[in-house]
């Protein structure tokens, strides 16, 4: 499709279409579907942190120095204790910075990051890079201070409408720097119905559709596509109906802190409200992250960038398995 196209295309037309662009990432590797499965199902059960099984997949994942390096830096951002600046963080003292939902996601979108670089023409892919950071980062700090959404579900309603963009750069890529122009010289954001008129579906659906693809389900890739595709739904069970009305406080929050530094001022419900000592934290993190782009653009690190204390102990290439030498080559 090209930008006069007519936008009259069905909603089942319109997933097939966002299920090939999806599909220009390939399959992604069985131990992260099978590692954010288990994460989120620890997550279910009130798990504070991974154990057991998931615990072992977990921290052979994290045998990459490049898996492990971006992970590093986003616990250096999120959580500051936990890194040491001279004493070698292990796999296992980085998997107890996250709660196992937030390690599902991070999981997650390190890898969906790491395969759009190497599909992607990276000049391009900067631009995408410079929409994506403080929404992710935000995203992440608002679902750490309201508990009752968490900052893996928020997280990935920041991150996924922007990662989706780097299937149409792979696929398209003059289509995509046409479009890009366009809406700077609108002097808005990303727009849906430029997206739905050049390529038939939108960022949003193709992001729900590679997290789902990931392991998250249809539940939660289904409600943050209806909630920000504006389609949320009403009269759903019960549990649908919560995770979209999650999504849609964590999309609020973002969307007034990132704009005005303050609570929404609608009225909501009282476990939509973090206390205030976590509202601070947030703006104050948020603001640091915002002023040092070195520490912000976590997700974007790699094995050369950990600092040699860390790169001195890692574990011997031999030891590594198939599955982070997959990670590795990507």
């Amino acid at each position: 499709m090209n930008m006069s196209d007519s936008d009259g295309s069905t909603m089942a037309e319109s997933w097939e279409y966002t299920r090939g662009y999806a599909g220009v990432f390939g399959r992604p590797p069985a131990p992260f579907v099978a590692a954010v499965r288990c994460l989120l199902t620890q997550h279910a059960e009130g798990a504070s942190e991974a154990s057991g099984s998931t615990r072992y997949q977990i921290l052979r994942l994290l045998k990459s120095p490049s898996l492990f390096s971006p992970l590093y830096f986003a616990a250096s951002a999120f959580t500051a204790t936990t890194i040491s600046s001279s004493r070698r963080t292990s796999e296992s003292d980085l998997l107890k910075a996250f709660l196992p939902d937030e390690a599902a996601s991070l999981l997650a979108l390190v890898y969906l990051w790491r395969r759009a670089s190497s599909i992607c023409d990276g000049e391009e892919l900067r631009f995408i890079e410079d929409t994506l950071v403080d929404p992710m980062n935000l995203g992440f700090l608002v679902g750490r201070a309201i508990p009752s959404i968490g900052a893996g579900l928020s997280v990935l309603q920041a991150a996924i409408p922007i990662l989706g963009l780097t299937a149409f750069l792979s696929h398209d890529p003059q289509g995509f720097k046409e479009y890009r122009r366009l809406v700077r010289r609108q002097g808005g954001g990303w727009d849906c119905s430029l997206e739905i008129k050049r390529w038939g579906c939108t960022r949003i659906q193709v992001g729900a559709v590679l997290v789902q693809s990931l392991g998250f389900g249809t539940k939660r890739s289904n409600a943050i596509a209806n909630v920000l595709g504006g389609q949320a739904e009403s009269g759903q069970e019960e549990e649908d109906g919560n995770l979209e009305k999650d999504v849609q406080m964590a999309a609020l929050w973002c969307q007034c802190l990132s704009t005005t530094g303050k609570a929404p001022e609608i009225a909501l419900a009282a476990k939509y409200y973090p206390t205030h000592a976590a509202l601070q934290d947030t703006l104050s993190t948020f603001s640091m992250l915002r002023q040092d782009r070195g520490q912000s653009c976590w997700i974007q690190k790699r094995k050369e960038d950990l600092p040699p204390h860390q790169l001195g102990q890692t574990a011997p290439h031999e030891n590594t398995t198939e599955d982070t030498d997959e990670f590795e080559n990507l």
